[in-house]
C-alpha cells in the first residue's frame, strides 16, 4: 500500500514539473517577439522626439529672425526719431536767427508780428469793422475802424483787447473827417496774449470806467 502511495506522489511531482517546464519552453520562445516589440516602441520614441527636437528648434530660429526684425524696426524708428528732433532743433535755431536783432547794448530777443482781421458784428444794425495790430521793436500797437455804423445818443464806441478773462480798454472810438470810427492804441509791453478784439458801445455819463457794456464786434487774432 505505501509503494502505491509512493508511486502516486511520484507520478504527481513528474506531471508539475514537466507543466513547469513546458510552461518555460513557452515563455522562452515567446521572448524574443515581446523583446523585439519593446525595442520597436523605445525606437519609435526616440523618433518622435528627435522630431518634436527639430520643431522646436525650427520655432526658435523663427523668434530669432522675428527678434532681428523687431531691433531693426525699434533702430529704424530711434533713427527717425533722431532725425525729426534733429531737424526741429534746426527750425528752431533758424527761427531764432530770424527774431534775434542786434543793438548797441547787446543782443536782445525781438518778436516782429503784424496781422489783421475783420470783426464779426454781433449787433442788429450790422456794421463793417477791421483790427490790426503789429508788435516791433518792443512796441505794442493796435488799430480799429468802424464803419456804416454809429452809436445810439447818449452812446460812444470804446475798444478792448482781451483774453475772455481779462479785458483791456484800448479807449474811446474817434470819427474822422470821412465818416469813419478810429482808435489807436499802443504799448511799450507785450500784449499779444490779448488776442481777441471787441468793440462796445457804452454810456457817455460813465465815461471810461473799465466796464464792457453792450458789444458790437467780436473777432479773434
Amino acid at each position: 500500500m505505501q509503494k502505491i502511495i509512493g508511486l502516486i506522489v511520484a507520478g504527481i511531482i513528474l506531471i508539475g514539473g514537466a507543466y513547469f517546464i513546458f510552461d518555460g519552453i513557452k515563455d522562452v520562445k515567446t521572448a524574443p517577439v515581446v523583446l523585439e516589440s519593446t525595442v520597436t516602441d523605445v525606437m519609435n520614441k526616440v523618433e518622435d522626439a528627435a522630431m518634436m527636437k527639430k520643431e522646436a528648434e525650427g520655432v526658435m530660429e523663427k523668434v530669432d529672425d522675428a527678434m532681428e526684425k523687431v531691433e531693426d524696426v525699434m533702430e529704424k524708428t530711434e533713427e527717425s526719431v533722431e532725425d525729426v528732433m534733429e531737424k526741429t532743433e534746426d527750425a528752431m535755431e533758424k527761427h531764432d536767427d530770424e527774431v534775434m536783432m542786434k543793438k548797441e547794448d547787446g543782443d536782445v530777443m525781438v518778436k516782429n508780428v503784424s496781422e489783421e482781421i475783420s470783426l464779426a458784428s454781433v449787433d442788429p444794425r450790422g456794421g463793417d469793422a477791421q483790427a490790426a495790430r503789429i508788435y516791433k521793436d518792443g512796441v505794442f500797437t493796435h488799430y480799429v475802424t468802424v464803419n456804416n455804423i454809429d452809436p445810439a445818443e447818449g452812446k460812444f464806441f470804446e475798444g478792448w483787447i482781451t483774453t475772455n478773462s481779462a479785458f483791456i480798454s484800448t479807449g474811446k472810438m474817434e470819427k474822422d473827417d470821412a465818416g469813419m470810427w478810429r482808435l489807436t492804441y499802443t504799448s511799450n509791453d507785450d500784449k499779444l496774449m490779448y488776442n481777441r478784439v471787441v468793440i462796445t458801445e457804452e454810456t457817455s455819463a460813465d465815461g471810461l470806467d473799465n466796464k464792457p457794456e453792450t458789444h458790437i464786434f467780436e473777432g479773434e487774432f
